[in-house]
């Protein structure tokens, strides 16, 4: 087997595994999604509203691929994109939930906010699902 043929199946694996991680974090970016999201969910739903350009909540992304991982099937995990560009994509779910800051990480359960974590990390979002599961 030739040298280049063996990393082009090497990249080919490791794109399939980095899809997979990702795609347990459900990420939206207009309200009607959230309320819909919100409205569905039987399990508690971990949210982080954030805007990309953010470094934290760049930062942020992979704490919450990490728990969308080890409690899969038991929460949902959201990344949702309510500023992109400096403009908000979610105006009425910003209000509503009196968002000010990025990111700004919220659990629900039953519809409604019953975690409002600041500066958030692996260790504090994996101790507010655990409390409330």
């Amino acid at each position: 087997m030739k040298l280049s043929s063996l990393f082009a199946q090497f990249a080919l694996v490791g794109c399939f595994i980095s899809a997979s991680a990702i795609a347990e974090v459900v990420q939206l970016s207009r309200d009607h999604e959230f309320d819909a999201q919100l409205l569905q969910s039987d399990k508690p739903l971990l949210v982080a509203f954030c805007a990309p350009y953010i470094g934290k909540c760049k930062t942020l992304r992979p704490d919450f691929e990490t728990v969308a991982s080890q409690y899969e099937g038991r929460a949902t995990v959201v990344y949702m994109i309510v500023n992109e560009r400096g403009t908000t994509t979610a105006e009425e779910t910003v209000k509503k939930y009196n968002i000010r800051g990025f990111p700004t990480t919220m659990l629900f359960k039953n519809g409604k906010v019953v975690v409002n974590l600041i500066d958030s990390d692996l260790t504090s979002l994996t101790r507010a699902l655990d409390k409330n599961l």
